[in-house]
């Protein structure tokens, strides 16, 4: 096995002191990179679960009230009121409109968590 060669280095008062070899620092690289990547990676997955969440509610809400907005009593409401018989079909069409986007951004979302992981795992593994 080669000895392995200690080097020094001068601080401003020229006193001398030891330096790791070049090739002790690529344990700490590594080591510091799968650590900020694990950070990443949880800090993401907790943040796309919140959303997932949000998402989930706003949904449910959204189904609630298009399922009531159908229901008997609210259309004879909306028979004795002009001015939610007016609003009632935009409502129902925005609700709608909110469902659908909802769900085009958890898609969107997923795909974009799935594509930054692969590249916290790339980087943990790249040898630079």
């Amino acid at each position: 096995m080669p000895a392995i060669k200690k080097s020094t280095t001068s601080d401003i008062k020229g006193n001398e002191k030891l330096t790791a070899p070049a090739h002790a620092a690529a344990p700490t690289i590594a080591s510091n990179r799968a650590s900020i990547a694990g950070q990443a990676q949880q800090t993401l997955g907790l943040l796309h679960q919140r959303l997932t969440d949000v998402e989930a509610r706003v949904t449910n809400h959204a189904n609630a009230f298009l399922a009531q907005a159908q229901s008997k009593s609210l259309q004879a409401m909306a028979q004795s009121s002009p001015d939610l018989k007016d609003q009632l079909p935009t409502l129902v069409a925005s609700l709608q409109k909110i469902a659908t986007v909802t769900q085009a951004s958890q898609n969107t979302r997923s795909q974009a968590v799935s594509n930054v992981r692969a590249k916290l795992q790339s980087l943990v593994h790249s040898k630079s």
